[in-house]
């Protein structure tokens, strides 16, 4: 009977934490103005490309450029394209804007039970406990800001509690627990290779150190339940098999980006250790860190919105923290064998707290020490780091929650204040100030209609134009939504690509200009080759170079979403073995896991 109540109980406070985190987001889909978040007008067009290439060809062939934007250009190279994700698979279902609110809500409830079960299974927490802490990371401003203000590349980051679980999944001993421990490890490698083909290669990193570091935690709070040695050997082959599964991206990603490298963008960094401390407490508890952080910043090479220091958690985790704090030193000394020190103990918390110093170092400005990390390979082509302070958001949850529940009280005490900690996330979120969202200007009705339209069969999918966003003198428009060109069978030659530069700083036009696609100058067509950017050397041409006349029928297929031949270099053919091999393996073992389960199954 009290394990049925505590079920209703749980039912219930889930399906509230859902309810009120719905009606915290779905105002903005669209927003008061009938609008979307500004980065939208990057997102949406980008889906219904992909859209676009899936009626055409279906899934199967690989996705390798699209000539929508800036006269043709790399998808498969691209390092934040997301054909291969949620979002983009659900656009076969349904239109681009439903397939982004379908994802919001998919990916915050997956965080949810992700972080319950982490909580329960990992820390040993009470179920109220473990409700208020999925409750947390369900509201975590860092999901929650990206997704209203269109960098959906980053709905993965729900993902980070799953991948934890499953490295710290306790299995029997004998030959089928370890098939099982074999099984969890290749389902986080899949997370991990999921995080990087979704588009969030440049946080990618931040992701897995922060996996990385909730784990050993655990490790350290835990030593007796939990195996270092195992764990690391999880974490470790989950890491190589990403990289597996990802080599032939994380090739195509490499070869692109030698050639159009972000290097000419100073990182933004705070001027001393101390404000960079300040900036991670108000980006984590105050909400007020945007006026901040753009006056004590060096190096702005662009505005940053206050979108990009949300990762609010309220105050709560730390007035949590604050109070079990002050209960313990009112209960006196603490018992020394239940926290006795050891030699591994001492290790991991060095190796923890090392870790939470990296967002710290990676921005805070001392003298050459920017310099030297725009050699880094991911930061180099960084335009920021703050991002990576997404790792203190689960940590800080941690925190809040052992805190709690170590917290000398009865169980039905220990429910109240976790009801009242989740009821005053809920509050302060529903009633925090949104006018920022509230101003995004980027409408989506081009994106949708054209979506019916080819989905209906009443247009057919293609380019035949390159068009061009001006003003009435001639002037660039660099209008939000230049890349719904697409919508009117046009590639837009000044095109939303931040990879060659906010404002197209090295992207190389060579003659491109306004017109049919197919109307030929000096034995070259309007468009442009786009295996040029990632493989000239293989396809013996220039990064930005056109098709040539002689290659009108392959520029005709490319411009009617069709493969084309093409070239790639002898890495590129390495990567792609390298990522067929890893995918047979995976089947390969997953079926044995299956056959070994099935073979028990049969003895008993």
């Amino acid at each position: 009977m009290l394990r049925l109540k505590s079920c209703i109980l749980l039912l219930s406070a889930s399906v509230a934490a859902w309810i009120f985190f719905y009606f915290n987001f779905i105002p903005f889909f669209p927003n008061s103005s009938g609008m979307l978040g500004n980065d939208y007008g990057l997102k949406l067009p980008q889906l219904l490309d992909g859209y676009f290439w899936f009626k055409t060809n279906g899934l199967w062939p690989v996705y390798w450029f699209s000539p929508a934007f800036c006269g043709g250009a790399p998808v498969f190279a691209h390092p934040v394209n997301h054909f291969y994700s949620v979002p983009q698979f659900l656009t076969f279902l349904m239109d681009p804007l439903a397939a982004v609110i379908c994802t919001w809500m998919v990916f915050g409830v997956l965080g949810f039970i992700g972080f319950f079960v982490l909580m329960r299974r990992g820390f040993s927490v009470s179920v109220s406990v473990a409700v208020f802490c999925a409750t947390l990371f369900l509201f975590n401003g860092f999901f929650a800001s990206r997704m209203r203000i269109g960098h959906i590349d980053y709905h993965s980051f729900m993902l980070v509690p799953w991948c934890a679980v499953l490295l710290l999944m306790q299995r029997p001993a004998g030959a089928w627990g370890r098939w099982m421990l074999t099984g969890d490890t290749i389902a986080a490698g899949l997370i991990i290779t999921y995080m990087l083909y979704s588009g969030a290669q440049s946080v990618l990193p931040a992701f897995v150190l922060t996996v990385l570091v909730v784990c050993l935690i655990c490790l350290l709070l835990r030593p007796d339940r939990f195996s270092t040695k195992i764990f690391m050997l999880q974490y470790l082959t989950a890491c190589f098999l990403a990289l597996a599964l990802s080599a032939a991206k994380l090739s195509a990603i490499f070869h692109f980006l030698n050639r159009f490298p972000r290097t000419h963008y100073a990182l933004p960094q705070f001027d001393g250790i101390v404000d960079t401390l300040s900036a991670v407490y108000r980006a984590l508890f105050t909400g007020s860190a945007h006026i901040f952080f753009t006056s004590r910043m060096i190096h702005q090479p662009y505005p940053l919105g206050p979108h990009e220091f949300d990762f609010g958690l309220t105050p709560v985790p730390l007035v949590v923290v604050a109070a079990a704090v002050v209960f313990r030193l009112m209960q006196g000394p603490v018992n020394e064998r239940r926290f006795a020190f050891s030699l591994k103990r001492g290790l991991l918390f060095f190796v923890v707290c090392l870790l939470m110093a990296v967002p710290v170092f990676l921005n805070t400005y001392y003298p050459v020490w920017g310099e030297w990390l725009k050699t880094v390979p991911i930061i180099k082509n960084s335009t920021q780091c703050v991002r990576w302070f997404c790792m203190y958001i689960p940590v800080v949850i941690l925190m809040a929650g052992i805190a709690m529940e170590k917290t000398p009280v009865s169980l039905k005490t220990r429910s109240v204040l976790a009801a009242a900690g989740a009821a005053a996330v809920i509050l302060m979120n529903m009633t925090a100030d949104r006018a920022y969202y509230h101003s995004q200007r980027y409408s989506p009705e081009s994106i949708v209609d054209a979506y019916h339209a080819v989905r209906s069969g009443e247009v057919r999918p293609m380019i035949t134009h390159i068009g061009a966003c001006v003003d009435e003198n001639g002037r660039v428009d660099w209008r939000i939504n230049r890349n719904d060109t697409m919508t009117d069978h046009q590639s837009q030659m000044f095109c939303y690509d931040s990879i060659f530069g906010y404002f197209l700083e090295t992207f190389p036009f060579r003659g491109i200009r306004p017109g049919p696609v197919l109307a030929a100058e000096n034995g070259y067509l309007n468009i442009k080759n786009p295996a040029c950017f990632v493989f000239p050397e293989a396809n013996g041409c220039r990064p930005g170079d056109h098709f040539r006349v002689d290659q009108i029928e392959d520029a005709y297929a490319f411009t009617r979403y069709q493969p084309f031949p093409f070239k790639v270099s002898f890495l590129q053919r390495v990567a792609n073995g390298i990522t067929g091999g890893a995918v047979a393996v995976v089947f390969l073992v997953f079926g044995m896991v299956c056959w070994q389960r099935f073979r028990l199954r049969s003895r008993t």
